[in-house]
């Protein structure tokens, strides 16, 4: 499982920029499904079907107290592996029910001054499924060959687009999960979620009878186990973790600049796979060969890969998967278990410019 929240200043500027009206983001969500031969339903906490107008008009309208140049709402994906798609027959309740507990787990995730709790109740949110996924520049198929850009990637390929407002219901607090993690922290919204996920369906490759009654899963159940994902390694507080964290992003920003914004890498990736490896000589040994080959104006190959590895898999042999989350820290506890990293947003610029030239499509 991966979740991401999309940055608009990293991940697909144009499509999820969120300082304005939400009809950008939501149109987008709808030409995107219709390219790809789906027609754009969206649902939320107790709609089970809205259109595109009235997610523009109700996020559009959730907008007192903020100022023009700050963010209305947010976008996040949520991307199941294709094992875990498969475990769940790709089914569209049961992705719609465990949207709403992902989104359940996103308020409680906030921490506010006042020590108030949120709830599912207090969001305004809609969301989208989409079955397609293109291939991208930087994908180990296309620079293996085995693919081009622009192909629609093989297998399962279902997640779901949810845009959510930056304010609560009551249009009293600003929520923005962007935000230092005393007041969002977003590793621990990541492993919550993929928790919740094998508590509602069960471990992937349980037998029905073996899965769980459904329902919200066990609050303790997840809570320990996001206890055990997040725990820092011995010797690295918390604070340590944070300011490796901002020194990396540093370096994947400069990276970044240097790379068209299909290659773009996501920060928050690389300083996942950096805390996950202990900050060891590997990472930094594969952060530092990336930016060389990016100086001498080479894309990196399998980026993220590479961090996790120090190695790139060869032309046509076996690509690693799921090398990125804290689904691989569930992995390695409990036994073998498939998850995958998504980037996302990637072909909105192109998708952009397609448009400016008037090759796009309605």
């Amino acid at each position: 499982m991966y979740i991401k929240i999309i940055n608009p200043k990293t991940d697909g500027k144009n499509a999820y920029s969120n300082t304005g009206s939400a009809a950008q983001a939501v149109n987008y969500l709808k030409k995107e499904a219709k390219e790809h031969g789906q027609e754009a339903a969206f649902f939320g906490r107790e709609s089970e079907q809205l259109s595109g107008d009235e997610v523009t008009q109700m996020l559009d309208r959730n907008v007192k107290g903020l100022r023009a140049q700050d963010a209305k709402f947010y976008s996040l994906v949520i991307s199941p592996s294709a094992a875990e798609l498969a475990h769940i027959g790709n089914d569209d309740a049961k992705l719609r029910a465990y949207t709403r507990d992902v989104m359940a787990s996103y308020a409680e995730n906030f921490r506010l001054p006042n020590g108030k709790k949120l709830g599912a109740e207090d969001l305004v949110w809609a969301a989208t499924r989409h079955d397609q996924r293109i291939h991208r520049g930087s994908d180990p198929e296309v620079t293996a060959g085995e693919s081009k850009q622009g192909q629609l990637k093989e297998g399962l390929q279902t997640h779901i687009h949810v845009v959510v407002s930056a304010r609560d219901a009551d249009q009293k607090v600003t929520l923005n999960p962007m935000s230092k993690p005393d007041r969002f922290n977003r590793v621990e919204f990541a492993a919550t979620s993929g928790a919740l996920f094998t508590q509602r369906f069960g471990e992937v490759g349980m037998t029905p009878l073996e899965v769980p009654r459904p329902g919200l899963p066990s609050r303790s159940a997840v809570k320990a186990l996001v206890d055990y994902i997040t725990s820092p390694r011995p010797g690295i507080s918390e604070e340590e973790h944070q300011r490796r964290a901002r020194r990396i992003e540093e370096r994947v920003e400069r990276i970044n600049g240097q790379l068209p914004a299909d290659d773009h890498l996501d920060a928050g990736k690389v300083a996942t796979i950096g805390r996950n490896r202990g900050y060891d000589k590997v990472f930094y040994s594969s952060l530092k060969r990336i930016e060389l080959q990016v100086a001498e104006g080479r894309p990196p190959e399998q980026p993220y890969e590479l961090l996790a590895s120090g190695k790139v898999s060869r032309p046509g042999g076996p690509v690693l998967q799921g090398v990125v989350g804290m689904q691989q820290l569930i992995r390695q506890s409990q036994g073998e278990r498939e998850s995958r990293t998504q980037d996302i947003g990637g072909d909105d610029d192109e998708f952009y410019r397609r448009q400016r030239r008037g090759l796009g499509r309605e």
